[in-house]
């Protein structure tokens, strides 16, 4: 069961924290996790140690690990589990030459599971979001190629009201604390009708770094992604949530047309992809991938 405590992670206890250094100097933290039920009874070909699946989580812009408690606990039943804070994260320590655009990102992804020493035919790849986007820039250049690849709420551009597109660049990073009641109210209005949704948001925006926040944004605020997802050779599946208005289904739909090969998820809601239902999508498709049959779901 999940935390209830909105501050605090059970994951974040059952897990090693490691700071991974990037080759361009910026550090990002990872939670790490073996799977609770060794030898697995799901999956006996991948039973014991090096054998066993990773699942790699990349989440979105800001997002913190309560919010993907339900999840990350559901997935240690199964996988062995990489949490990955991106660089726009307060946890990061970013070099000040760094660059923040979604190469970079991809980047990140690949550096990690190097270092981690993953074995990407065992490995499955879920991201939400620009962390969705992130996957996607790193299998458009081939940076990495894992078993199975889950984009829940891709975009198609970055999810910004369109003043704060214009003003990123030019604005001092510490404008931020000005606009923050403003974000709040466009979250609460125009982006969610789920409360536990909107706390979550606006506790982001609350704990926002906003010189990392400035440096992404700046990177990515007018990148339109459609150019990225139909050269993406590897299968893909891309799931869409039908009553989440942050994470627009209609840009899911389309990045699925978009790939040449995807399979397109419907969940619900936010909450369906951040907790045990998503996972059980998870296991379904590597169950399926494996020919094996799954009787338990």
């Amino acid at each position: 069961m999940a935390s209830n405590s909105p501050h605090h992670a059970e994951f974040e206890n059952l897990s090693e924290h490691h700071y991974i250094q990037m080759s361009d100097g910026t550090q990002l933290l990872t939670l790490t996790s073996r799977a609770l039920d060794s030898p697995s009874p799901i999956y006996p070909s991948f039973a014991e140690g090096e054998n066993r699946p990773t699942l790699l989580l990349v989440p979105g812009w800001g997002s913190i690990v309560p919010s993907w408690d339900a999840f990350l606990l559901e997935a240690v039943q199964f996988f062995d589990v990489v949490y990955l804070d991106s660089r726009e994260k307060d946890s990061s320590f970013l070099d000040p030459s760094a660059v923040s655009h979604m190469k970079r990102f991809a980047k990140d992804i690949q550096e990690v599971i190097h270092y981690l020493h993953l074995q990407e035919d065992r490995l499955i790849l879920v991201g939400s979001c620009i962390g969705g986007n992130s996957i996607a820039y790193g299998l458009k250049d081939r940076l990495f190629d894992p078993h199975l690849t889950f984009l829940i709420g891709p975009q198609l551009h970055f999810p910004l009201p369109w003043y704060a597109r214009f003003l990123i660049p030019i604005a001092p990073h510490w404008l931020l604390r000005v606009f923050r009641p403003i974000l709040r109210m466009w979250v609460n209005i125009f982006k969610t009708n789920d409360k536990v949704q909107a706390s979550k948001y606006i506790r982001v925006l609350n704990e926002a770094d906003s010189k990392k926040w400035k440096k992404v944004g700046k990177a990515i605020a007018f990148e339109k992604f459609d150019r990225v997802f139909p050269i993406i050779e590897q299968h893909v599946h891309v799931v869409g949530q039908t009553n989440d208005k942050m994470h627009k289904v209609s840009d899911a739909i389309q990045i699925a047309q978009l790939i040449p090969k995807s399979t397109y998820i419907t969940m619900e809601s936010n909450a369906a992809t951040h907790s045990a239902p998503m996972v059980q999508k998870i296991v379904q498709f590597l169950t399926v991938s494996l020919g094996q049959h799954q009787p338990f779901l």
